[in-house]
């Protein structure tokens, strides 16, 4: 049986060169008259109606960030207007939990929560966790709480635990 010459095929890249990204045509304004090239167009606003909008742009842009700061949040019937504590939900398992109270042992955090195991804190600066448990000492690991820090907290049981 002849054989056939193999035929050479092409690369895949071959004869598809990237163009670049496909823009859509856009038309363009036609270029101003001989008359008018280098010459700025007057708006016919003078300094009074400038200023006049920059003052209405500042008072727009006050009422924007007056608006969007976080209000406090309203008291419980029974607690005093600025002691507003939030109630977190912990499940057993791992929890992700922010410390919003003021700086504290970290050992409170087992006499708050009794099903706490252990706890973990990332020290930024020695770039590793800090961990506590109720065997370990806290002289070396996790020792101070601090407002806005993150905790990873492992609970035993079955049952989910309301933490204030």
């Amino acid at each position: 049986m002849p054989q056939r010459p193999m035929r050479r095929r092409a690369p895949l890249w071959a004869g598809s060169a990237w163009t670049g990204p496909r823009r859509p045509a856009v038309a363009r304004p036609a270029p101003p008259a001989r008359a008018q090239r280098g010459r700025r167009l007057r708006s016919g606003a003078g300094p009074a109606a400038r200023a006049a909008c920059a003052v209405a742009v500042a008072l727009l842009l006050a009422a924007g960030a007056l608006a969007a700061r976080p209000q406090p949040a309203a008291a419980e019937s029974g607690e005093a207007a600025g002691e507003a504590a939030a109630a977190t939900t912990l499940h057993p398992g791992w929890n992700m939990v922010a410390w919003l109270g003021p700086g504290a042992e970290a050992t409170e955090l087992f006499d708050a929560i009794p099903e706490l195991e252990i706890a973990f804190a990332w020290d930024g600066p020695s770039q590793r966790y800090r961990r506590l448990s109720r065997e370990s000492a806290p002289r070396s690991g996790l020792t101070w709480l601090t407002p806005g820090m993150g905790l990873w907290l492992r609970l035993g049981g079955d049952a989910a635990v309301e933490w204030t």
